[in-house]
């Protein structure tokens, strides 16, 4: 604030007025110098070297990213997990011999499944059967009497799945699919349920005694349900001698 010297405000009096104010000023900044470096000399080494730290980093980062571009964002890809109950479309065929499409209407109608689901099941039965050289109509059979073709089947013992494996203890066989959770993905659980039947009948052991294997040595309606059931389905899907479906 300018105050004048005298009553009629003349302009010397203006001059000396902020000439004594500047001064002042003056004062006052010399008695806060020492107080503010010694200030600043408390603050720790590292908030004091964050400035230059950020500033290095800064450059840094202009230098490395293109003229005119925002840095680039990290991109997640998501890797197709297929949910349990689904069947994926894998382009596996169940057999050129036999009619797929008729043993997918059969057990759709019986256990009042969706036929194209029912289908999809059917195929991959047929491509595992190849792999593990087992039956493919076997297979179906155990689905039929284990699951009724329900994908997410599980009984009191732990068995679970189309083909009714107690995951638990064939933890090590589900690994290389991903884990005992995939148990419930149908194309996963016939393969590694055709894996078992074909351990089990390895060697001389006939149909029977790998039925018995799979399924426990007691259990013989199992066994003679999935033979007899077999041999249906081997009959009901065989295609005529000039291979048309009729």
């Amino acid at each position: 604030m300018i105050i004048p010297v005298s009553g009629n405000g003349n302009e010397g009096g203006y001059r000396y007025d902020r000439a004594c104010f500047g001064l002042f000023l003056v004062l006052i900044l010399c008695c806060l110098a020492p107080s503010l470096v010694w200030a600043e000399s408390l603050l720790p080494a590292s908030q004091s070297a964050q400035p230059a730290a950020m500033s290095v980093l800064a450059t840094t980062a202009a230098a490395l990213t293109p003229q005119g571009q925002p840095p680039a964002t990290p991109v997640t890809v998501p890797v197709a997990v297929p949910a349990a109950g689904t069947v994926t479309d894998a382009g596996v065929a169940f057999s050129d011999q036999y009619d797929a499409a008729k043993i997918a209407r059969h057990y759709a109608g019986k256990f009042r499944q969706d036929a194209d689901y029912v289908l999809g099941i059917v195929n991959h039965a047929g491509a595992s059967a190849r792999k593990y050289n087992v039956s493919p109509f076997v297979l179906l059979a155990i689905i039929a009497h284990e699951s009724q073709f329900r994908a997410t089947a599980r009984n009191g013992a732990g068995a679970e799945g189309l083909m009714q494996i107690v995951t638990k203890v064939h933890k090590k066989r589900f690994a290389r699919y991903g884990g005992p959770g995939m148990t419930f993905v149908p194309e996963v659980n016939i393969q590694v349920g055709a894996g078992i039947l074909s351990e089990c009948m390895g060697g001389t052991k006939t149909v029977s005694n790998g039925l018995r294997c799979y399924a426990g040595a007691f259990n013989t309606s199992f066994v003679n349900f999935t033979l007899r059931e077999a041999a249906l389905l081997e009959k009901m899907a065989a295609l005529p001698a000039d291979g048309v479906v009729r």
